[in-house]
């Protein structure tokens, strides 16, 4: 598939499923045997695999109800589209045993993607998972 219509696949992917958490679009736009080599999701397989282990997931949208996840850029070559993104959202929950700390926050990330007969086929997610613990008192940040 021609690479400006597998970055409208990713786009929608994080339109549709991810922020407006509608996983029957999995459907039309991933894989049977999808793979995700994400390590919070367990290296889920298959569709079905994404989507339990997406409503699975200890409590993100639980935890901070306004979450999205913004694309900043796409750019796609063959099979492969590379997204740089942005997640953002308020902590209103526990999370990971952090007890809410009504903090705003935003991390970023890229993520890769590989499309096989226009569906996503397998994801290698890298997010900046410091900064996140970071803003949430987890972890001591940089000294200025």
């Amino acid at each position: 598939m021609p690479a400006d219509e597998n970055k409208a696949i990713i786009q929608r992917f994080y339109d549709e499923v991810i922020n407006g958490k509608n996983l029957d679009v999995l459907d039309e736009i991933m894989a049977e045997n999808y793979i995700d080599h994400n390590a919070i999701y367990g290296g889920a397989i298959g569709r079905e695999g994404f989507r339990r282990a997406s409503q699975a997931t200890p409590g993100i949208g639980t935890a901070f109800p306004d979450f999205r996840n913004d694309v900043d850029d796409l750019i796609g070559e063959g099979d492969k589209v590379a997204c740089r993104w942005t997640a953002s959202g308020t902590h209103q929950g526990e999370f990971l045993g952090i007890a809410a700390t009504g903090q705003h926050i935003k991390w970023g990330g890229i993520t890769i993607f590989r499309l096989e007969n226009g569906k996503i086929a397998e994801r290698w997610p890298m997010q900046d998972r410091l900064g996140f613990m970071q803003q949430l008192g987890a972890i001591p940040g940089p000294q200025v």
